[in-house]
C-alpha cells in the first residue's frame, strides 16, 4: 500500500504539471482550475482502482473490506475465548498436577503394598517350613509311639506268660508241699525241689514286678507322647490358621493393588481427557461436575442378569433426559449420555457387564448410581460411570436421627439460622456417618425440608421463649439410597 501511494502521488503530480503546461480547459473552466480538477479526479480514481486490484488479488483484503466490523468483533471474541481457554488450561493443569500427586501417592502405596506382600510371603515360607518340620516330628513321634505300643504289647504278653508261669509254680509248690506232707521219707530230695521251686517262684515274682514297673513307665511315656501329639496338633492348627490369614492378607493386598492400578489408569485417562478438553478451548456454562449423580435406581433382591441390564438401561434413559434438560448434546459422534472406553481393559462393554454382574443374583436390596466421569459444559455429551451399593436399612420409622438445642429467647432470624444449620449440615453429616448415601452434586441432598416448615417450627420455639431441645426423627423407613424424610419433635 505504501508503494501504491507513492506511485499514485508521482502520477498525480506529473499529470497536473503536464496539464498545467498544456493549459488545457474544458467547458469554459480556466486551465489552472481544470488542472486542479483533473488532479483531484485522478487522485480519486487511482486509489479506488488500486484497492479494487488489490482486493481481486488478495482474498484476505477483500474479506476485510467486506466484513470490517464483524471481523473486529470476531477477533475480540476469539481473544476472549482464548483467555477463557487459557484459564481453563491453568485449572486443568492444576487438576493434572493434583492427579500426578495422587498418582505418586498411589505409587508409593503400591510399593508399600508390594513390600508388605513380599514380607508376608517370607513369613508364609517360614511358617510353611516350620509346618513341614513339625509334620516330620509328628511322623517320627507317631513311629516311636507305634514302636512303643508294639513293645508294650510284647511286654504285656510276657507279663501274662510270667503270671501264668507264676500260677503254675504256685500250683507246683502246693503239690510239692502236699507231697512233703504225704511223703515224709523223701524229705531231703523234696526240700531241694521245694527250694528250687521257691527260687523260681521268687524270680518269677521279681520279674513280674519289674514288668509291672516297666509297664507303668511305658504307659507314662505313652501319655506324654499323646500330650506332645496334642500339642503338636494344636501348633499345626495354629500355623494352618496363620497360613490362611496370611493368604487372605495376600489376596486383600492383591485386590488393593488391582484397584490402585485401575484407579491409576482412570486418573491417567481423565488427565488425557482434561488436556484434550483444554486444547479445544471449551466455552459455555458448566452443567455437571465430576462425580455429579445423574440417575439412581433401586434394585430388588435376587434379580436375573437380564433384569439387571433392563434396570441399567432405564437409569441411562433417565440420565439422558436430565442431561438434555441441562443443555447436554450429542458431540463428536457420542450420544448425550453413554459409557466411554476409559482404558484398554475398562471398555464401555466391560463396565456395563461389571455393573450387571454386581447388580444380579444378590439376596439383599441394592441401588445403582450413574454419575459424570468428568466436568461437562453446555453443548457437550456426558460420559458416565456407575456403581452398585448395598441398600441396607439405616433408620426405622420413628428413630431419632439427631437432636440439638435451640434458644427460644433469640430473634426469629437467629432461630431460623440455627435450625437451618442443624438440618443442612449436622443432619447431613449424621446420616452420611450412619450409612445413607445421598446424591452427589446439585441434584439432591439428605434431609431437605421446606423453608415454610422451618419458619413454622421457629415460631413454635419462639413462643416457648426458652431453650428447646429439638429432635429430628425419621418419618418413614430410611435406607442407604434415601430419601430421608424427617419430622421434628420439641422437648
Amino acid at each position: 500500500m505504501c508503494v501504491a501511494g507513492a506511485v499514485i502521488a508521482w502520477v498525480a503530480d506529473n499529470l497536473g504539471r503536464h496539464i498545467g503546461k498544456k493549459k488545457k480547459s474544458l467547458a469554459g473552466i480556466r486551465p489552472r482550475h481544470f488542472a486542479t480538477v483533473t488532479t483531484m479526479v485522478t487522485g480519486f480514481f487511482l486509489p479506488l482502482i488500486t484497492i479494487l486490484i488489490a482486493s481481486a488479488a488478495s482474498t484476505d483484503l477483500r474479506r476485510i473490506l467486506v466484513e470490517g466490523r464483524s471481523l473486529i468483533n470476531q477477533t475480540e471474541n476469539a481473544k476472549q475465548n482464548l483467555g477463557n481457554a487459557q484459564r481453563d488450561l491453568k485449572k486443568v493443569s492444576a487438576s493434572l498436577k493434583d492427579s500426578t500427586e495422587k498418582l505418586k501417592t498411589e505409587s508409593k502405596r503400591t510399593e508399600a503394598a508390594i513390600k508388605q506382600r513380599e514380607d508376608v510371603q517370607d513369613q508364609l515360607k517360614t511358617a510353611s517350613q516350620e509346618i513341614r518340620t513339625k509334620q516330620a516330628d509328628l511322623q517320627r513321634i507317631r513311629g516311636e509311639v507305634s514302636n512303643m505300643a508294639s513293645t508294650l504289647s510284647s511286654m504285656r504278653r510276657e507279663l501274662g506268660a510270667a503270671r501264668t508261669s507264676l500260677k503254675t509254680s504256685q500250683n507246683m509248690l502246693a503239690t510239692s508241699q502236699a507231697q512233703v506232707k504225704t511223703l515224709g521219707t523223701q524229705g531231703a530230695s523234696l526240700q531241694k525241689k521245694i527250694d528250687y521251686q521257691t527260687r523260681q517262684l521268687n524270680d518269677n515274682m521279681r520279674r513280674g514286678t519289674e514288668l509291672d514297673i516297666q509297664l507303668r513307665e511305658t504307659e507314662k511315656q505313652v501319655d506324654g507322647l499323646k500330650k506332645e501329639i496334642e500339642d503338636l496338633t494344636i501348633t499345626k492348627n495354629y500355623y494352618s490358621n496363620q497360613k490362611n490369614q496370611l493368604e487372605t492378607q495376600i489376596d486383600d493386598l492383591r485386590g488393593k493393588i488391582r484397584e490402585s492400578n485401575e484407579r491409576l489408569e482412570v486418573l491417567q485417562e481423565a488427565a488425557n481427557q482434561f488436556a484434550q478438553v483444554a486444547m479445544s478451548a471449551r466455552v459455555g456454562d458448566m452443567i455437571f461436575r465430576q462425580n455429579d449423580e445423574l440417575a439412581r435406581v433401586i434394585l430388588p433382591p435376587n434379580i436375573s442378569a437380564d433384569q439387571a441390564e433392563a434396570y441399567l438401561r432405564s437409569a441411562m434413559k433417565s440420565a439422558g433426559l436430565l442431561a438434555e434438560s441441562h443443555g447436554a448434546k450429542e458431540s463428536d459422534g457420542n450420544k448425550i449420555v453413554e459409557f466411554r472406553n476409559l482404558t484398554a481393559e475398562r471398555t464401555a462393554e466391560a463396565q456395563i457387564a461389571e455393573l450387571v454382574k454386581a447388580a444380579s443374583s444378590k439376596n439383599e436390596p441394592q441401588f445403582l448410581s450413574l454419575f459424570a466421569v468428568w466436568n461437562v459444559f453446555e453443548g457437550e455429551s456426558v460420559p458416565i460411570a456407575g456403581k452398585v451399593f448395598a441398600n441396607k436399612l439405616v433408620y426405622r420409622a420413628g428413630d431419632v436421627i439427631l437432636e440439638g438445642r435451640v434458644d427460644g429467647t433469640k430473634s426469629d432470624g437467629e432461630i431460623l439460622q440455627t435450625l437451618n444449620r442443624l438440618v443442612a449440615y449436622s443432619l447431613a453429616a449424621e446420616v452420611r456417618r450412619n450409612g445413607v448415601i445421598p446424591p452427589q452434586g446439585s441434584q439432591g441432598a439428605a434431609g431437605q425440608v421446606s423453608l415454610e416448615d422451618l419458619v413454622k417450627l421457629g415460631k413454635q420455639i419462639k413462643e416457648e421463649g426458652r431453650p428447646i431441645r429439638v429432635q429430628i426423627l425419621a418419618k418413614s423407613e430410611v435406607r442407604a439410597a434415601g430419601p430421608v424424610e424427617i419430622v421434628f419433635r420439641l422437648r
